[in-house]
């Protein structure tokens, strides 16, 4: 067998893993309050726009429509809300465990050969370890400038949707 291509497949198999773990991970801990974030920013846009379009809703119009949203009361939702929790708490488990489980057999396996074949294992993984800072940093970076700022929604396709529904 040649070691070139061996090495090469044991780096593949270790940085894969590596990014496949902190993908996971830098979701679960980060994941929920980016993604609030993003969802709300897209909705004050989107209210901010309608809000402030004369072509929908004349100053009357908002102030009849403001009076009426505003003796709405919302539904008490903790029922939903612990379901929803205990659905994401099992998932983030099973998923750990399928991760733990992943890295063990990727991490044991790239450790055997690397013995069995004499290749350098901690070179290997030391540069793994170089290549996850580099796409961590990267993913990071990217997250927290692009997708937390990107606006999702196309305010005239919610505003259409909403003025159509409206006349119903």
């Amino acid at each position: 067998m040649n070691k070139e291509y061996l090495e090469i497949g044991i780096s593949s198999f270790i940085a894969l893993t590596f990014v496949a773990t902190f993908i996971c991970l830098f979701f679960f801990v980060s994941g929920k309050s980016i993604d609030n974030s993003v969802v709300t920013n897209n909705v004050l846009f989107l209210v901010d726009d309608l809000a402030n379009d004369q072509n929908v809703l004349s100053y009357k119009e908002k102030k009849i429509l403001g009076e009426a949203l505003s003796n709405v009361k919302l539904s008490d939702m903790t029922n939903e809300d612990k379901l929803i929790n205990e659905h994401n708490k099992s998932l983030t488990g099973k998923i750990l465990i399928t991760l733990s489980i992943l890295i063990v057999v990727i991490i044991g396996s790239s450790y055997w050969l690397c013995s069995y074949y004499d290749l350098n294992f901690n070179k290997i993984l030391l540069n793994n370890l170089y290549l996850l800072i580099v796409v961590a940093i990267i993913e990071i970076f990217f997250v927290l400038i692009i997708v937390k700022n990107y606006i999702l929604a196309d305010p005239n396709e919610i505003r259409y949707n909403i003025i159509n529904q409206l006349r119903m």
